[in-house]
C-alpha cells in the first residue's frame, strides 16, 4: 500500500474487574495511512463541521494479537497515556476519533491486504 508512513496509537476498552472501572489498553502501530475528510453543512445554528477518519493498516504491519472493536479510540502518533479514560483520550487535539466501523480486507495480492478502520 502507498503512503503508509503514519503512526497511530489504538486504545482498546477493557474492564478491570478488581477496580471496577473501564480502562484502555494501548497499542502503537507504525506504517499506517491516516486520512481525514472534513464535511460541512449549513444549519439554523450556522455552519457545522464534522471530520471523518479512515485508517488503513497493511496486514504485514498488524500483529496477530491486535485487538480492537467499535467504541475504541485511535490517536494519531505515538501517544502513551497511562490509566487513560475516555476523557483523557479526547483531550488529545492532534487527531483522535472513536471507531465506528472496521473491516479486514484479506483478499487479493499481499500488497493490497489491509485493515480499514473508520470513525468520527
Amino acid at each position: 500500500m502507498l503512503n503508509c508512513n503514519d503512526t497511530i496509537t489504538l486504545y482498546h476498552k477493557t474492564y478491570d474487574k478488581e477496580k471496577r472501572i473501564e480502562t484502555y489498553l494501548h497499542t502503537v502501530i507504525h506504517g499506517c495511512s491516516w486520512f481525514v475528510k472534513t464535511a460541512s453543512e449549513v444549519t439554523e445554528k450556522g455552519m457545522v463541521y464534522a471530520d471523518s477518519y479512515t485508517i488503513r493498516i497493511p496486514l504485514e504491519n498488524a500483529s496477530k494479537e491486535l485487538i480492537f472493536s467499535k467504541g475504541d479510540y485511535v490517536l494519531k502518533g505515538e501517544v502513551i497515556i497511562e490509566n487513560a479514560t475516555a476523557n483523557d483520550l479526547l483531550k488529545h487535539t492532534d487527531g483522535v476519533f472513536l471507531i465506528t466501523s472496521y473491516s479486514v480486507n484479506d483478499k487479493g495480492s499481499p500488497y493490497t491486504k489491509h485493515i480499514r478502520i473508520s470513525g468520527s
